[in-house]
């Protein structure tokens, strides 16, 4: 059965969801199949299609995509593999494949990476957090050491990110040297090299130390902060 067009109080009914048999709003999504003429709202389809959740978020669990392979006959895994390796170098999706966490999810949104590293990587001045949510969460103390410090706690970076998602987002730092363990204090904590800020040191130097001096030549962005995450 062919759809017909016509309007119902200025909504067009042409596409409308076979679902729950709902006109679209404006600017409403609809997924449809163009061979059986089948619409969907974005309501049902996440009601019908939970995984769809995960897609929208941009980060998807690397068994779903196994699972969907499966369904359109890439059973083997050796062959998903390459698929995944192919898309990733059409720049169709992001799968890193470095540590097991991030081999297990795939980025089909590269722009949520980018998101995600600017919760942290940021300049207080011009992004500020919710002073009022951190307060509530007892985290005051947390984001002052981050600023004045560069230094990340994992609660904080739980808070940003979220616990489902944290460890990944801690991976793919620690691999592209944006963030590394330190070691120097009771607590666990991270360095983020990219907040550290430039300010003469006071006071007697304890322990080992080393001088970097770049003041005569040209060092790329970014360079230096990777350097110290090796050193730490």
């Amino acid at each position: 059965e062919h759809k017909q067009e016509f309007k119902r109080d200025g909504v067009n009914l042409k596409y409308r969801c076979d679902e729950c048999g709902r006109a679209p709003n404006a600017n409403e999504v609809l997924h449809g199949c163009k061979e059986c003429l089948y619409d969907m709202c974005v309501d049902c389809a996440r009601k019908k299609y939970p995984e769809m959740e995960f897609f929208e978020e941009g980060i998807v669990p690397l068994n779903l995509i196994r699972k969907i392979a499966v369904n359109v006959g890439i059973a083997s895994s050796s062959e998903q593999e390459v698929a995944l390796s192919l898309f990733h170098e059409r720049g169709m999706l992001i799968h890193l494949t470095s540590t097991d966490t991030l081999r297990n999810y795939v980025i089909t949104k590269p722009r949520l990476l980018i998101d995600n590293l600017s919760k942290i990587i940021r300049d207080e001045s011009l992004h500020e957090y919710d002073m009022e949510q951190v307060k509530r969460l007892g985290l005051e103390d947390d984001l002052e050491l981050l600023f004045m410090h560069a230094l990340a706690s994992r609660d904080f970076l739980e808070y940003v990110w979220g616990k489902d998602h944290t460890t990944f987002f801690m991976d793919l730092m620690e691999q592209t040297m944006l963030l590394s363990e330190w070691n120097f204090e009771n607590e666990r904590l991270f360095l983020v090299p990219s907040l550290l800020k430039n300010r003469q040191s006071v006071g007697k130097r304890v322990g080992h130390c080393a001088v970097f001096d770049f003041s005569t030549k040209f060092l790329p962005m970014g360079v230096f902060q990777r350097l110290v995450c090796l050193c730490v």
